[in-house]
């Protein structure tokens, strides 16, 4: 192989971060259209989208976007704790 990936190679976000020269979070700032991204590193993470014909997986996003919502006791010791204070502290955090 050359190096340029064939059809049958999925081009991943890495694949983008690595050839702009960027993290994967700014990657996924810019595909996001998302704040906090200088107008240079925008256009060059743009061009390596471009160039390597990126285009996001939906069932990776959709994955990446779901939240658990329960917390569940795994050991005895947990399991004797009041699931009420469970809960409210969940809540105090932004856990749901």
């Amino acid at each position: 192989m050359d190096g340029n990936h064939s059809e049958l190679q999925h081009v991943t976000i890495r694949d983008v971060a690595r050839l702009a020269g960027v993290s994967i979070k700014t990657v996924s700032r810019v595909i996001n259209d998302m704040p906090h991204v200088r107008e240079q590193t925008r256009l060059r993470v743009q061009a390596a989208v471009d160039k390597l014909n990126f285009s996001p997986n939906l069932v990776a996003r959709k994955l990446g976007s779901m939240r658990k919502k329960s917390v569940v006791p795994q050991t005895p010791a947990i399991a004797k704790t009041n699931v009420s204070n469970v809960s409210s502290s969940g809540r105090e955090i932004d856990w749901w």
